[in-house]
C-alpha cells in the first residue's frame, strides 16, 4: 500500500504560456473546476473535438515538466497521516477542522475520488492551522544567543531554569521569555534583549544593560565569555525537529502553491 499524493495544476494556460489549441476546439477549451483546461462541450468517445483537444493535452508545451500540472509531491505514508490526524483528534473537536477535513486517510480517500478537491480558500485556512499545529505539538527550547551570528550561550526547555550559579546569591537563566538574574530568589534583571559588557581585566564584574528600556544591573559575576564584550544577547524561542515534519512540510507546500495560483489541489494515490 502506498501513500498519498498532492497535485495542484499551474497557471500557464490560464495566463497563454502554452501552445495554443488548434483551431478546431480552439474557442471551445475553458479552465475546468479542478483547475485543468477542459472543453465546454459533454464527453463523447469518437468526438472530433474531444480528439483534438486528447492530442493537443498530450503535446502542448508548458513550462512545467508535466503538462499543466504545477506542483505533485508525495505526502506521506498512510501510517504518519493516521498519526495526524490521531494527534488532531486528540486537540478536540474544534482545533484544526479544516485541516480535518481535507487531508484524507485511507478510510476516506475514496470519497475524494469522487467529488472532491481542495479549494485555494481552504488551502488558505489549512495554512494557518498547520502553523498552529506546529506550535501546539512541535518540542520547543529557549535559547540565549550573543553576537551578529546567533552563536548559543545557554539553553533551556520549555519550562525554562536556570544555567549559571550554584548558590542563592546570584543565579542566571531563561523564565520565558526572559533570560533573567535572580539574588536570593527575587529577580534583579530580566529582559529578551540586552547588552553584557564585563566591567575590567582584573573584575569579574560584569554589567547588564536592556536594550529597550536601557535598565542596568552591574552583577558580582555573568556569563564567561573570553572577551570583555560587550555583547549583544538575545532570548528565541526554538522549535525542534518532530516527527511529522515531513508530511507537515509537504502539506504546506501544495496548499502555499494552490494559494498562489487559485487552483485547487487534488489528491490521489
Amino acid at each position: 500500500m502506498g501513500g498519498l499524493i498532492g497535485e495542484v495544476p499551474c497557471t500557464c494556460w490560464r495566463e497563454g504560456r502554452t501552445s495554443p489549441p488548434p483551431p478546431l476546439i480552439r474557442e471551445r477549451v475553458i479552465e475546468g473546476k479542478g483547475g485543468f483546461p477542459t472543453l465546454d462541450i459533454p464527453w463523447e468517445q469518437d468526438s472530433p473535438e474531444w480528439k483534438a483537444f486528447n492530442d493537443w493535452a498530450q503535446t502542448a508545451t508548458c513550462l512545467h515538466r508535466s503538462r499543466f500540472l504545477g506542483m505533485f509531491e508525495e505526502v506521506e505514508r498512510w501510517h504518519n497521516l493516521l498519526l495526524l490526524h490521531q494527534k488532531m483528534e486528540s486537540s478536540g473537536p474544534d482545533r484544526y477542522p479544516t485541516l480535518r477535513a481535507v487531508v484524507p486517510t485511507w478510510e476516506t480517500i475514496s470519497s475524494w475520488f469522487m467529488k472532491k478537491v481542495v479549494a485555494s480558500e481552504d488551502s488558505a485556512r489549512a495554512l494557518a492551522e498547520i502553523q498552529a499545529f506546529r506550535i501546539d505539538h512541535a518540542p520547543r527550547q529557549w535559547v540565549l544567543t550573543s553576537g551578529q551570528w546567533g552563536g548559543e550561550v545557554m539553553t533551556v526547555g520549555a519550562e525554562g531554569g536556570l544555567c549559571y550559579g550554584t548558590t542563592p546569591e546570584l543565579e542566571l537563566g531563561i523564565f520565558p521569555p526572559d533570560f533573567v538574574a535572580l539574588r536570593r530568589g527575587d529577580v534583579i534583571f530580566r529582559s529578551k534583549h540586552f547588552m553584557h559588557r564585563q566591567l575590567s581585566t582584573t573584575s569579574d564584574e560584569v554589567e547588564l544593560i536592556d536594550i529597550e528600556t536601557r535598565r542596568r544591573v552591574v552583577l558580582p559575576w555573568g556569563i564567561p565569555f573570553q572577551e570583555l564584550g560587550p555583547h549583544e544577547m538575545h532570548v528565541k524561542l526554538e522549535y525542534l525537529p518532530m516527527e511529522l515534519d515531513y508530511v507537515l512540510g509537504t502539506l504546506e507546500r501544495l496548499f502555499q502553491y494552490s494559494v498562489e495560483t487559485r487552483n485547487p489541489v487534488h489528491w490521489g494515490i
